[in-house]
């Protein structure tokens, strides 16, 4: 299986504060569990593009843009401010501006050294640029939103700030796992669970058993939209339930349109059978096209999904084999997947706003999300924060619906 790198948070900064601030944010967000690019690479390569680094961006969940000074004056970072807009714009990514010993409404207007650097750009690409212009509005938007002002103080202060920030916008999960409660819920993937808690990924078991239905929860939904990788056990029973089939429906979507990675597991199962609904597959199809009718749409695409899963790079229970063995390949390969970083994000409550000393008052709103005998492993829910001072600390989401 190829390895789909993902990331949580995407730091934009300029290579002086590389080494100090920027570094010491780098490192205080790994040692939470985030997955965190900075734009290193583009340091490196002067004001050449790096595809790595706009798929990068595109990739991440949450852009950190760090004004500094000497920002502007770096191409590639104003090449990369462009690319974190846009995906602002077109995929609602959360961007949260730094202002690092300088003020927003020189980023804003481009005054100061922002205006030093940018007459040096006109010269450079002329007055009449595209691409200038385009640098100047991405700028200009990037500063009109709430972020942190970091003008003085303890930096070490500024960074915690930041960590609580991304802590309480991105909680998220690691791994979803869908599969028939009645038939490996109290074995496989009940070790499964166990293993992959070991390893400290981000799962939560749901100890209840809910109805069959061809709808799941709307926090089900969610749990799946918010995982990096699910994980499909594919048993003897599994096609009998509705709701997994339903939850299926929703991986296989999520794989199509958000990247998302999904392993299937054949427990006790070819993937033969699975793929062309044969065996206990093909009566529990034609026990779900007597309930819905032979015409159903809903159970034509549940045998395409059944079909495409079956045809992905997957894990088998061979004869004879233990089981803990293949859980420890599965974990293993979770591990390769997601390169030794797991999420230590706590459940945070955040339906109301708070107000901490001499720390701003944070109100809190919910972005609008799409509204199980089938158990999953998912775990809390997100929340993101809004506040209104100018030259202040301050939080915020970016751009949500």
């Amino acid at each position: 299986m190829e390895s789909e790198q993902c990331y949580d948070v995407y730091l934009n900064l300029s290579a002086k504060i590389h080494f100090g601030f920027g570094g010491n944010l780098w490192n205080a967000l790994r040692k939470k569990g985030f997955k965190t690019m900075m734009s290193n690479e583009g340091m490196q390569s002067g004001s050449q593009d790096s595809p790595f680094l706009l798929r990068a961006i595109e990739q991440s969940r949450i852009s950190i843009v760090v004004f500094s000074k000497d920002y502007p004056w770096y191409t590639w970072c104003l090449k990369d401010l462009v690319k974190i807009v846009e995906c602002m714009e077109t995929k609602n990514q959360l961007v949260f501006p730094i202002f690092y010993k300088v003020r927003r409404y020189n980023v804003r207007e481009q005054k100061k050294s922002y205006c030093d650097a940018f007459a040096r750009h006109d010269k450079k690409f002329g007055k009449d640029s595209d691409k200038v212009r385009k640098w100047r509005s991405a700028l200009s938007q990037v500063a009109k939103l709430h972020g942190l002002i970091a003008l003085s103080g303890y930096e070490y202060e500024h960074v915690e700030k930041v960590v609580e920030m991304v802590t309480r916008s991105l909680s998220r999960y690691d791994i979803f796992i869908n599969f028939r409660g009645l038939d490996t819920r109290y074995s496989f993937t009940g070790f499964l669970y166990q293993a992959l808690s070991r390893e400290r990924f981000k799962t939560f078991l749901d100890e209840e058993e809910l109805e069959d239905g061809d709808k799941i929860p709307s926090s089900l939904k969610k749990a799946i939209k918010s995982s990096r990788l699910s994980i499909v056990v594919l048993s003897e029973n599994y096609a009998d339930s509705s709701s997994c089939l339903a939850e299926l429906d929703t991986i296989m979507e999520c794989m199509k349109t958000k990247n998302q990675l999904v392993w299937p597991i054949f427990y006790k199962v070819e993937p033969t059978t699975v793929r062309n609904q044969k065996s206990t597959y093909h009566e529990a199809m034609a026990a779900h096209e007597q309930r819905y009718g032979s015409d159903s749409t809903k159970v034509s695409k549940w045998r395409q999904n059944l079909s495409e899963v079956a045809d992905l790079k997957g894990f088998s229970l061979q004869p004879n084999q233990y089981e803990f063995k293949l859980v420890e390949e599965i974990v293993k390969k979770a591990i390769e997947n997601d390169n030794g970083r797991y999420s230590h994000v706590t459940s945070l409550d955040l339906s109301e706003g708070m107000n901490n000393g001499d720390e701003n008052e944070l109100a809190s709103s919910s972005p609008t999300v799409d509204d199980r005998d089938c158990i999953s492993i998912c775990s809390t829910s997100l929340n993101e924060h809004t506040s209104n001072n100018d030259d202040e600390d301050c939080f915020s989401e970016s751009s949500v619906g």
